[in-house]
């Protein structure tokens, strides 16, 4: 998966890169080098795409059904605004404030056992982050495979530190219910739980960025969220094997999540 984005990222660029014939730039090529020196500072913009699993602690013994969640995949998009530093040399900083959403996108709703039951799941997390990196970029000539034209571009590898908040919402609402019809088989139990984060978080890891001619780049890059749970509120409603409904409030505060991995891609603009 990782090589076939990268192919993806390779041949996206070469579309928008510099064409040549291989042995002098057109005029078209050098009024965008004018235009853009990627051997500068320069003020950018981002826009990516980036999935991650979060813990949860759902988890209901029943009747019916058991609901054991440790973890949730959620998916979202990062905006940042920045800019970059050119050291010298090839070596580049770069400053950022990035944005971000991820979730489940849509609550799923499963049916269980001919409408007796369902369940449904919501996970959120969003935030924002400071992030400071240094790189190193090189020049880098490709040809396009579709086009059988060679192409120009930057290649930037670089590592990456950030500090931030964030805000989690978590919830499953899982209901059973065969009915008041006679029998012992009857069965009707609740498990509706509510996971409400406020986080801190400190990351750190590094990517590539594959830079055109004009500005524009595509990024792929991974890193690692250590977040700190500084208040954790829950509220949980409980219906066990057809007994009265229970409803438990908890708050907690400093509670320590085990490292989180993060992959990410997307692209940009350099001005």
């Amino acid at each position: 998966m990782n090589k076939l984005i990268l192919l993806v990222l390779l041949v996206s660029l070469s579309a928008f890169g510099d064409e040549t014939n291989g042995t002098s730039q057109t005029a078209t090529s050098s009024d965008s080098e004018k235009k853009f020196n990627p051997y500068e500072s320069h003020w950018l913009t981002t826009f990516g795409f980036e999935g991650m699993n979060y813990d949860v602690p759902f988890e209901f013994d029943g009747a019916a059904k058991d609901i054991l969640i440790n973890d949730r995949e959620l998916y979202g998009v990062r905006l940042g605004l920045g800019g970059e530093l050119y050291l010298g040399a090839g070596f580049v900083a770069t400053t950022k404030i990035e944005g971000y959403f991820i979730g489940t996108l849509f609550s799923t709703e499963q049916i269980i056992d001919n409408k007796a039951g369902s369940r449904r799941n919501i996970g959120q997390v969003a935030g924002a982050d400071v992030t400071q990196s240094l790189g190193y970029k090189f020049s880098l000539k490709t040809k396009n495979p579709f086009l059988d034209e060679w192409a120009y571009l930057i290649l930037e590898t670089y590592v990456e530190a950030g500090i931030g908040r964030g805000w989690a919402y978590n919830k499953v609402d899982y209901s059973y219910d065969t009915g008041s019809a006679a029998g012992s088989g009857q069965i009707q139990e609740d498990y509706r739980s509510t996971v409400r984060d406020d986080l801190m978080n400190n990351r750190f890891g590094g990517g590539v960025n594959l830079t055109s001619r004009q500005g524009f780049f595509l990024y792929l890059k991974a890193f690692v969220n250590n977040f700190d749970i500084t208040k954790r509120k829950r509220r949980t409603i409980l219906r066990q094997d057809d007994s009265s409904f229970s409803t438990a409030d908890s708050t907690d505060e400093n509670i320590k999540m085990d490292p989180i991995t993060t992959y990410a891609f997307g692209g940009g603009y350099k001005f």
